[in-house]
């Protein structure tokens, strides 16, 4: 629906491997030059008997420019904090995103993305346009330092689908995604994700989302919330 690299952070916000509180959106580059401010918000852990300690909050602030038509960066700041309005990190962080390949009805973008606490990401994304309705699938490769070992390293591979489908007019979008995450440990299913994204105005998005965690073995099922403002200048 817009210019804009929301859905390249993903739903990370509900998995742990960054502070990154973006929602789910279509993707494409930016328009050149300095063209795109975003802000969101999110919560996670909602649900959990465990209480306040459990939950976690994250605010993030991103700012996007067009390079060329085709490559674009992005420069972000994302805070999180517990249940208690204490403080649990800080993140900068930039991203690159390059559409590689397109067609009338298919894309097929790269990107990667680098963030001071340690954490390096690199992926593809293709993306399917059916008409009112589309289709997009990322894999995502995600490299972190472990807090509990720093001297060592965690990864994992995330597979994102996603379905989008606009109604007739365009100012509203429906979304839906599932994140499958792989790492050495184990393999991890959820969250399950839906969003209504709206055109408040010509160059001003409104985007939220619902997340459900599919609880493991001895686990509970949590929700997050997230929403943000879009700014296409």
């Amino acid at each position: 629906m817009k210019p804009g690299m929301a859905h390249v952070l993903v739903v990370g916000f509900l998995i742990g491997f960054a502070a990154t509180a973006t929602c789910l959106d279509t993707t494409e580059p930016f328009d050149p030059g300095d063209s795109d401010w975003e802000m969101y918000s999110a919560m996670s852990g909602l649900g959990d008997n465990g209480g306040a300690g459990q939950r976690e909050m994250q605010f993030e602030c991103l700012i996007g420019a067009g390079i060329t038509p085709a490559f674009s960066a992005s420069f972000s700041y994302a805070h999180s904090e517990n249940g208690y309005l204490a403080p649990t990190g800080d993140e900068i962080g930039l991203g690159l995103f390059v559409t590689a390949a397109e067609g009338e009805d298919a894309a097929l973008d790269v990107f990667g993305s680098v963030a001071t606490g340690g954490s390096i990401a690199f992926g593809s994304e293709l993306n399917l346009y059916l008409g009112h309705a589309g289709a997009q699938l990322i894999i995502e490769e995600s490299f972190v330092n472990d807090p509990a070992e720093p001297q060592s390293t965690a990864s994992s591979t995330l597979l994102s689908p996603m379905v989008h489908y606009r109604p007739s007019g365009g100012s509203m979008e429906l979304l839906a995604a599932l994140d499958v995450a792989y790492s050495e440990e184990e393999t991890e299913t959820g969250p399950v994700s839906g969003g209504v994204n709206v055109l408040l105005s010509e160059s001003v998005e409104l985007i939220t989302q619902l997340a459900v965690e599919i609880p493991g073995e001895g686990e509970e099922t949590t929700f997050g919330l997230a929403c943000g403002f879009v700014a296409t200048l």
